[in-house]
């Protein structure tokens, strides 16, 4: 019963947690989908009968706890030779290692705040909080913003900074202080809301129980953190966790960037505003497949573990596709040096 609940993009009207998804029963051309209350430009009928014959938006539990469980073998591997060896190169290696399993936090984070994880929307917030707080990003927040996101994506609303940058130094500016904005954001927006203010638009997507959780489990996380630097010191934290917050800060700012970046403005259907970036299977574990940036746009219900095979269904309607993310910076590099900028978009003129 709970996986037909969960085939969110098929029914003609269904409710998941606090997202509501829903079809039109016609089934015609005019077919589409309803996320979060919002219309998405219609999906041809071939393609919403495709994703109900293979059941692409039911969710798979057991394939969230292991890729949760081997993050955390990682993680709490990462930490402990760390602190045993307490050598700078494994210092260095944490770092690293912990950056790496970071990115893939918040990937985890997104998967959450989308209820792709679990049956039990209690658990998709659980995990969502846990992720949000080690990722300094907390969870409530991170939702609506990014549920507000899928309901402007690449328009004059979107939640998302639309901006174009004009030179190679304005690209690596971007890259280092992105994640720490959108931190410093998700913040500020967490504060709005547990004071009741909230911001006009997303009001329709918090839920103070939600708030609360995140509150207390991303305020409980820095309690911890400031307990730690008062025992072993703030030079001990800043290797634990302020160094890998170093890379995780850079490499999902590389990680975002491409995917709405260069694309035509909206409103339009994802495989003109988003793009989709193929990568090796390290990077998509990591990301939790959310490289493939146009299926998950298209139809926001898929879970990861589903989209490489929506990804196929859609592959010959994507225009804008990248071979691998460094491939892609090479590219773009190029086109700043020589000037071949995006447009503005056009409510900008």
């Amino acid at each position: 019963m709970a996986n037909e609940q969960r085939q969110r993009s098929l029914a003609p009207t269904s409710r998941v947690d606090d997202t509501e998804v829903a079809a039109s029963p016609t089934g015609g051309p005019d077919d589409g989908l309803l996320v979060a209350g919002v219309a998405v430009p219609r999906l041809p009928p071939e393609l919403r009968a495709q994703l109900a014959e293979r059941r692409l938006a039911v969710v798979s539990g057991g394939d969230a706890l292991r890729r949760l469980s081997i993050l955390a073998v990682v993680l709490v591997a990462s930490t402990t030779i760390a602190v045993l060896v307490n050598h700078p190169i494994t210092w260095v290696l944490h770092a690293v290692v912990a950056g790496v399993v970071l990115t893939s936090l918040i990937a985890a984070e997104h998967e959450a705040l989308h209820g792709s994880m679990f049956d039990a929307p209690w658990a998709n917030h659980v995990v969502g909080a846990v992720c949000g707080a080690l990722c300094l990003t907390p969870y409530s927040a991170y939702r609506t913003y990014h549920l507000k996101h899928h309901q402007n994506t690449h328009v004059v609303d979107d939640v998302e900074p639309i901006v174009v940058v004009r030179s190679r130094g304005g690209l690596i500016g971007a890259l280092l202080f992105a994640t720490v904005g959108l931190a410093a954001v998700l913040w500020a927006r967490l504060a709005a809301s547990l004071f009741g203010r909230g911001f006009a638009g997303e009001r329709r997507f918090r839920r103070r129980s939600i708030d609360a959780l995140t509150a207390v489990v991303s305020i409980g996380f820095l309690v911890v953190l400031a307990v730690l630097a008062a025992r072993w010191g703030i030079g001990f934290v800043a290797l634990l966790v302020g160094a890998p917050l170093l890379v995780f800060n850079v490499l999902s700012a590389a990680t975002f960037f491409p995917e709405h970046y260069e694309c035509a403005y909206g409103p339009d259907i994802a495989w003109n505003t988003t793009r989709t970036t193929r990568t090796n299977s390290l990077t998509r574990f990591v990301l939790w497949n959310a490289n493939l940036h146009t299926a998950h746009h298209l139809v926001p219900a898929v879970p990861c573990h589903a989209l490489p095979e929506l990804q196929g269904l859609i592959s010959e309607r994507c225009i804008h596709t990248e071979s691998g993310y460094l491939s892609y910076y090479r590219g773009l590099w190029g086109r700043i040096g020589r000037g071949e900028l995006p447009p503005a978009p056009p409510w900008k003129d």
